[in-house]
């Protein structure tokens, strides 16, 4: 994690911040068995790559730690489970491949 964190930030030194944007993005399909897509979806949540790692690193998760979110002041690694649910980028799309997957015929 601490590799790759490095290597972005490294990428990105000397580029001002409103250039450092990031988005994590989450994107389901499915298909028919003829290979139709019947379903589609996308979901992302934009921030800005921070200058260096936040205070909170979560294992396995590195972009969390250098996705600063402006509105709240903190980087994604940092929120609390209440701002996880309102700020997650997949719990949407999950939400609505269930509801297709349930009514589809």
């Amino acid at each position: 994690d601490a590799d790759l964190i490095n290597f972005v930030l490294e990428k990105l030194k000397g580029i001002p911040s409103k250039k450092r944007t990031v988005s994590l993005s989450f994107v389901a399909a499915v298909s028919d068995p003829k290979g139709n897509v019947i379903f589609e979806d996308k979901n992302s949540f934009v921030g800005i790559v921070t200058k260096k790692p936040g205070p909170v690193k979560i294992e396995g998760y590195p972009f969390r730690t250098i996705h600063f979110i402006p509105k709240l002041g903190k980087t994604y690694a940092q929120l609390n489970e209440e701002e996880h649910e309102k700020y997650n980028h997949k719990a949407p799309v999950a939400r609505r491949l269930k509801k297709f997957l349930l009514e589809y015929k």
